[in-house]
């Protein structure tokens, strides 16, 4: 199955929508929300899901396109769980993040978790993994049992919520965009989405001083 919607994704990869429209390629979120940034900064923020193939398949080129953008954008990933039995990988997110390997490993848990079908629900499982990536079991824990991060899966919650996320990937930007690989339909519309709306809040940004 993972396998098989990989390949379905990978088909429509060079499909991208060369003038993104509203309704179409990406909405304007009509109750839009304050960024918690600097001024003068924008930011993304990416909705994703550890079990979700279209997210595994996304990750080598949004991993690429993050580290590419200009300092004035802030890229927040924000995990996902649409069930409460996966919320234990959220908090896998956010343990990883205040270590700092959350973005190191994370082609591999997609891996761990896709392909070779260890779905990493119990702290146990996790800190068994994250030792073997070379991460402190004991400071993992810590990182995982904190009220750090119960409130950073609070906080995960209350974003999708507000901003409406059905589907991953989703991406909101500025607060007041979000568009989505449900809505462009492939890999590189997504990507070429992202480019405009980062364009079009920067230029609203500059506007607006």
């Amino acid at each position: 199955m993972v396998i098989s919607a990989l390949v379905l994704l990978m088909a429509c990869a060079y499909a991208s929508p060369s003038s993104p429209e509203a309704g179409v390629d990406y909405q304007v979120i009509s109750t839009s929300a304050p960024s918690y940034v600097p001024a003068g900064k924008i930011e993304v923020l990416d909705f994703f899901w550890y079990a979700s193939p279209q997210d595994y398949a996304l990750e080598p080129k949004l991993a690429a396109w993050a580290k590419s953008q200009n300092p004035d954008v802030i890229f927040k990933r924000v995990p996902v769980a649409f069930n409460a039995n996966f919320a234990p990988q959220q908090r896998l997110f956010h343990a990883l993040d205040t270590l700092g390997y959350a973005d190191q490993l994370a082609l591999k848990i997609f891996e761990e978790i896709q392909v070779k079908r260890n779905n990493l629900l119990t702290p146990q499982a996790q800190a068994n993994f994250v030792a073997e990536q070379g991460v402190d079991r004991q400071k993992f824990l810590s990182a995982y049992n904190s009220f750090a991060n119960a409130a950073g899966v609070r906080q995960d919650n209350r974003l999708v919520n507000q901003y409406l996320i059905q589907s991953v990937p989703s991406f909101v930007v500025q607060g007041q965009y979000k568009t989505s690989v449900a809505l462009t339909q492939s890999i590189e519309g997504t990507i070429a989405v992202l480019d405009f709306l980062v364009s079009k809040a920067r230029l609203e940004t500059v506007q607006a001083q």
